[in-house]
């Protein structure tokens, strides 16, 4: 049961991954940062960006160098943005 409960919490979200060329990408993820009194750093390699059924920011997480094995959560040929 709590499994599925998970499950149908988790589909209450999506998960995007942010184009880090398209400044106002950045700015938002940045402006998020900001009210919880942390920094962009500006040379990770990709960041993804967690919103509700309404579109809203509710989370974000970005990554530089390997962070963890690329074979066990994405393909090496696919490019972040």
């Amino acid at each position: 049961m709590a499994l599925g409960l998970g499950k149908r919490m988790l589909e209450a979200f999506r998960v995007e991954h942010v184009n880090l060329r398209r400044e106002r990408n950045v700015a938002e993820i940045m402006d998020f940062l900001r009210r919880y009194d942390l920094n962009f750093d500006a040379d990770v390699e990709g960041t993804l960006a967690l919103r509700d059924q309404e579109g809203m920011l509710v989370g974000t997480g970005s990554a530089r160098g390997e962070v963890l094995p690329t074979s066990q959560w994405m393909s090496p040929a696919r490019e972040w943005g």
